[in-house]
């Protein structure tokens, strides 16, 4: 615990995840029982959840993922080295919890009838998100939970 800093990318991370679980409670009477839980390429459906645990599911995650990997650090044999690439692991975690409340939106939205193209705005967001890691993976240095984990990059920094 004593690795856990608290900073602006988990206040961000607990704003957005209250306000898209609003904006799904709010909503609540209105949806249908079903919602989308998974999209096919194409943009058509593929699996449908119970309102309650699709909200439950992606408002969770986007909350409790996030935070969760902030104190996973404190059992990472190599956790000296997340001072290395702080500023890069909060970010990444920022990049999930956002995902993760844009699905729930989405979701909610598609659920209330609105015409949204589901597909193309996650792909989008997807992106988006791996652009946003790929600028910050280089900072990452050797460790046991995030980033690229084979035998020899976990052996060796150079290899890393």
């Amino acid at each position: 615990m004593k690795d856990f800093k608290w900073r602006w990318q988990d206040t961000l991370i607990v704003i957005l995840g209250l306000a898209s679980l609003a904006y799904a409670l709010i909503n609540y009477g209105k949806l249908p029982q079903e919602l989308p839980a998974q999209w096919g390429i194409s943009g058509k459906v593929n699996r449908y959840w119970d309102k309650n645990i699709a909200i439950f599911m992606f408002g969770i995650l986007g909350i409790v993922l996030p935070l969760i990997m902030q104190f996973t650090r404190s059992i990472d044999p190599k956790r000296e080295n997340y001072k290395k690439f702080e500023n890069a692991y909060a970010m990444s975690r920022l990049a999930i919890g956002v995902l993760f409340n844009l699905m729930l939106v989405l979701t909610v939205a598609y659920g209330l009838g609105k015409d949204i193209n589901v597909g193309k705005i996650a792909i989008g967001a997807l992106g988006v998100m791996f652009i946003a890691l790929g600028n910050y993976m280089p900072q990452v240095k050797d460790n046991y939970l995030f980033g690229v984990r084979t035998a020899w990059t976990l052996s060796s920094p150079e290899v890393w």
